[in-house]
């Protein structure tokens, strides 16, 4: 499946820096294989985030960009540096997406997803101290940004009439950038497909001894635990596969404070994400990969 990227930038101003540096790396990815769909902010002009305005019903514009974001894998995103940090409209679209509606896990809209940061900037450093303020705030609502970024300086004279970059070394970049970002969503995405979402079990509480009983009764089950203090226990318990086969015969380990019910799709994203930071471990135990087309 192609890989489904959303690139917008943090500026809305016509002449924009920002977006002339999207375009390029607009082009970049889809001519890596993904399928890009690229948005203004502007165009959405939404309110400031307000609690009180959301309780009488989340406007419109939100709702349908919080939707563009939930069906993409991935962010390709451009972002100017207002005051050492991200631009307001940015931060506030952020905040617009965020918010969950009944029945949906918190953040629904970032979870699985991958994203890339670029920015431009007439100054020296091309907007690179608002990328680190984007970086950790997309990764504190689940975001998973790739390392390569880029800041490009003296933005005013680094295109030239044709919307292209003058510097190959700065084109070279963008474009390894836009490339690793589709890599990325297909790597994972691979992974993520050895999950079946039948398979899936909540175990939210209860001792590390309860967690291995209930295994016993659900073979080739995976199972989610709450924390990782939770998962330390249960995986102390189990045998290594020299001595026995664990007591499932197949599971992986998820862990997330804030993973309620969710959809198949969404747990999946959980497991996925563990099954690639438990690499090493799990080649201790009995598991048993299948891939889900």
């Amino acid at each position: 499946m192609t890989a489904r990227i959303l690139a917008f930038s943090g500026s809305t101003r016509n002449g924009s820096f920002n977006q002339r540096l999207l375009d390029v790396a607009v082009v970049a990815a889809r001519e890596a294989g993904a399928e890009v769909t690229m948005v203004r902010l502007r165009d959405f002009s939404l309110p400031l985030f307000d609690q009180d305005l959301e309780a009488e019903g989340t406007p419109a514009k939100a709702t349908e960009l919080k939707q563009l974001f939930l069906h993409h894998d991935g962010l390709l995103i451009a972002s100017p540096e207002y005051n050492s940090s991200v631009s307001g409209v940015l931060k506030n679209a952020i905040d617009w997406v965020s918010r969950s509606a009944p029945g949906e896990p918190m953040k629904a809209a970032f979870l699985n997803k991958t994203a890339a940061l670029l920015a431009a900037s007439p100054g020296a450093l091309g907007g690179l101290r608002g990328l680190a303020d984007l970086r950790s705030i997309l990764q504190n609502v689940g975001v998973m940004v790739i390392p390569q970024q880029f800041a490009l300086g003296h933005a005013d004279t680094a295109f030239d009439s044709s919307g292209q970059l003058k510097d190959e070394r700065s084109q070279k970049s963008v474009v390894g950038i836009a490339s690793s970002l589709v890599q990325t969503i297909e790597k994972l995405r691979r992974e993520w497909r050895v999950v079946a979402p039948e398979r899936l079990s909540l175990f939210s509480s209860g001792s590390a001894g309860a967690v291995v009983s209930a295994l016993s009764s659900r073979p080739g089950a995976i199972l989610m635990l709450s924390t990782d203090g939770l998962l330390m226990e249960v995986l102390g318990r189990l045998r290594p596969r020299s001595t026995s086969p664990s007591p499932a015969g197949s599971m992986v380990f998820a862990v997330s404070d804030n993973i309620g019910e969710g959809t198949p799709n969404v747990r999946r994203a959980f497991c996925g994400a563990l099954w690639l930071a438990l690499r090493p471990a799990r080649q201790k135990f009995h598991i048993s990969e299948r891939s889900e087309e």
